[in-house]
């Protein structure tokens, strides 16, 4: 009997959490939402295409970087270890993570580089 109310409990605190979540996301979508004609208002035609291709460049040198070979390492070591622990949706998860951080930045380069 005791282990059903401790079960309920656990499970509308999880409901609480979730919808605050929620509504905190669409508080944070909503102020973006009013904010954003304000903050994009005074770019003009010339300067997007300088935006947009510094922040790409951005975006290619930290995925290019250090950081991302770093990441990448830990990821591969963690997958290892999540392997031999017998976790191995983990390992495949660890295995993606390090795929895509060894490929996005070559496909990065050749969408934004001309």
């Amino acid at each position: 009997m005791r282990g059903e109310k401790e079960d309920m409990r656990r499970d509308i605190n999880t409901k609480r959490f979730m919808l605050k979540t929620f509504a905190a996301l669409c508080l944070v979508l909503g102020i973006f939402t009013v904010i954003a004609p304000f903050v994009f208002a005074a770019i003009g035609t010339g300067q997007e295409e300088k935006v947009v291709a510094d922040f790409a460049d951005f975006i290619i040198n930290i995925l290019t970087g250090p950081v991302s070979k770093m990441l990448g390492a830990v990821l591969l070591i963690a997958g290892v270890i999540a392997l031999l622990n017998g976790k191995q949706g983990v390992a495949i998860a660890c295995g993606f993570g390090f795929m895509i951080l060894m490929f996005i930045p070559k496909i990065l380069e050749g969408l934004f580089k001309q």
